[in-house]
């Protein structure tokens, strides 16, 4: 018999519904020096600094015995305004993975917190959390704003933190905790892997487009320097703001540049004006030119949707094993429709670290330390195939690149090119900026195979 996702009762609900492995820091970062290995006894000393204060004022928690006691994830997540379709697609995935392994997940309860439609509680939200001993794990929130919130507020408190917002700062880099660890792909890893491929296979000259706010900057810049030291160069870049895209213009500029192709840092409602009005300028005088972009540009289903065929050829990277296979279970098993694969993949890949963390520290009291270095050490495979951390706490995934045809039944996906293993330069904990960029240009790498 099906065992079903437990709630806490008292908790708001929710309404309706390279052939190599490519490894940035050997091609990137120099080796480590001093500060780097300061930077990181940083997040040691906070670990071991958390575990004495732990052990002086007690936890709320019992020992785990043959029944084990609820273990509560909690999940900071809006329930309604602009946000709320990626909210729901991150609870699916979660909730997807319970339903597929109820054997062993049947004692972990989801609590949910609304901070409002621009997550403006979430302070409120998490300090509920906090107060509540068998919470021991939080997905979210989304905005960056919230999830600095989240960060800060959550020093020396009792959570192991999933953080689903891109922005490289939040974890690997100057903000970083022993208990913080990244779910989602950052901003380098949402592009940077593409470069030396987009080079090889695509074109020398690339003309560089996105929204005007900190994470698509974060794509373009990461995806603009591991351009630019594999070879490549940078003929033009605009940025527009969201609501106020003149995207005539900016197709224009394309048109008169001579790149040989374009990189497109867009999502949601930006992705699919600017691809269609990319398509509707390829007649008279034409616009030609390859796209390529994040994952998000052709987000599978909702944004793709709205695309259609003005989508087909574009490449985008991503980590996502089968988009449609996953949005086909939550709808079988859930009943529900999600709009953000991305999303939803980050929600099944959470719930499965947890459940390997859970699984190898059942004979011992769920303390943060404990859980910490429980998550520290797991290797799952989930919707994105192998996920494991880096001592950074950022995920280390396979990236692909691929490409979409949509035609009048359902898109086809065609995986073009398998990258391999990605993990995020040494940012360093606590250090602020970009890795220094080392001397000379770095090997060439093999090229990867075209897949049909």
């Amino acid at each position: 018999m099906k065992q079903p996702i437990r709630y806490e009762d008292s908790v708001e609900d929710y309404e309706g519904e390279s052939n190599r492995p490519f490894r940035s820091n050997s091609d990137c970062v120099p080796a480590v020096s001093s500060m780097s290995r300061w930077v990181m006894d940083r997040r040691h000393f906070l670990m071991q600094a958390g575990a004495a204060a732990l052990s002086m004022i007690g936890w709320r928690s019992t020992a785990f015995a043959q029944d084990r006691p609820a273990i509560k994830v909690g999940f900071i997540l809006p329930q309604k305004g602009p946000h709320a379709p990626e909210a729901q697609a991150i609870i699916a995935g979660f909730e997807l993975f319970l339903a597929e392994h109820p054997e062993d997940t049947a004692f972990i309860q989801i609590v949910r917190k609304d901070p409002g439609p621009d997550e403006e509680r979430t302070l409120e939200k998490l300090a509920e959390l906090l107060l509540d001993g068998s919470v021991k794990f939080l997905v979210g929130p989304l905005t960056e704003e919230a999830s600095e919130k989240v960060v800060h507020g959550g020093v020396g408190g009792r959570l192991v933190t999933f953080v689903t917002n891109p922005a490289v700062r939040l974890v690997g880099g100057e903000m970083c905790l022993p208990e913080v660890f990244r779910i989602a792909e950052n901003a380098c890893q949402a592009t940077q892997p593409l470069a030396p491929w987009a080079l090889r296979n695509v074109g020398k000259k690339v003309f560089l487009v996105g929204t005007d706010n900190i994470v698509s900057n974060e794509k373009v810049d990461f995806f603009a320097h591991m351009f630019e030291r594999s070879g490549g160069m940078f003929v033009d870049r605009l940025a527009v703001s969201n609501g106020a895209a003149k995207l005539k213009d900016l197709v224009e500029a394309i048109r008169k540049s001579p790149a040989d192709f374009v990189f497109a840092a867009f999502r949601d409602k930006l992705a699919v004006e600017f691809v269609k009005a990319v398509r509707a300028a390829q007649t008279s005088p034409p616009l030609s030119r390859p796209i390529l972009g994040p994952e998000s540009l052709t987000e599978y289903p909702s944004t793709l949707s709205r695309e259609g065929r003005a989508a087909n050829g574009i490449r985008t990277l991503s980590a996502i094993q089968d988009p449609k296979d996953l949005v086909s279970r939550i709808k079988q098993r859930l009943n529900r429709d999600v709009t953000h694969a991305s999303r939803a993949a980050q929600g099944y890949d959470a719930a499965a670290v947890i459940r390997q963390a859970l699984r190898v520290t059942a004979d011992q009291r769920p303390d943060l330390p404990v859980l910490i270095s429980a998550v520290e050490g797991a290797e799952v495979d989930g919707a994105r195939g192998k996920l494991r951390f880096d001592k950074n706490h950022e995920p280390i995934l396979d990236m692909m690149v691929q490409e979409w045809e949509v035609k009048e039944k359902a898109p086809q996906r065609r995986i073009v090119a398998h990258l391999g293993p990605f993990a995020s330069p040494d940012f360093g904990c606590g250090r602020v900026g970009f890795p220094p960029r080392p001397e000379g240009e770095p090997p060439e790498n093999d090229r990867p195979e075209e897949e049909g």
